[in-house]
């Protein structure tokens, strides 16, 4: 997936959430639970979000200093297993969210390439929830090789 297209299905993801109709939006990889939870709620006084998901550590460091140097937001870790975090992250901001959401799917084609990762969005105007594909896992290519039967060598001498 170039880019360019991958910028796109993020714009399309900090779109649905800045619908003031949207209550959640989850990203779920195919085969798992949800990765990532959004909630719409207020963050300093503005229309905002509330994100949560476990991750490893290594990630919880990445997120917890994204906030902080972009002092939009608030970031709270806490410990859940062994080498995992529950990062939570509330924001007004879409850019904060955007780089998140970012990270989170830059993850996901890093760690599991061949899975699908969907986000689900979820609004408060009585429509059925939304599904927009994240992450499509490359197709795989049928063989234009005719295929051979398998050979099995056979011996009639029996060994010395």
């Amino acid at each position: 997936m170039s880019e360019g297209v991958a910028r796109e299905l993020v714009q399309s993801l900090i779109d649905s959430l800045v619908d003031p109709t949207t209550e959640s939006l989850v990203l779920v990889p195919a085969e798992r639970p949800a990765c990532l939870h959004v909630y719409a709620g207020e963050h300093a006084g503005k229309r905002g979000w509330t994100a949560s998901l476990d991750c490893r550590r290594m990630m919880s460091h990445l997120l917890r200093a994204i906030v902080a140097n972009s002092g939009d937001g608030r970031c709270a870790v806490s410990w859940r297993a062994h080498n995992v975090d529950r990062v939570t992250i509330s924001t007004s901001s879409p850019a904060l969210m955007r780089r998140v959401l970012d990270v989170v799917i830059a993850d996901h084609r890093r760690t599991c390439p061949d899975a699908r990762l969907a986000a689900i969005v979820l609004g408060s105007d009585g429509c059925a929830p939304r599904r927009i594909d994240v992450v499509r896992p490359p197709a795989r290519r049928a063989s234009t090789a005719p295929r051979r039967p398998a050979l099995a060598l056979v011996s009639s001498h029996s060994p010395a």
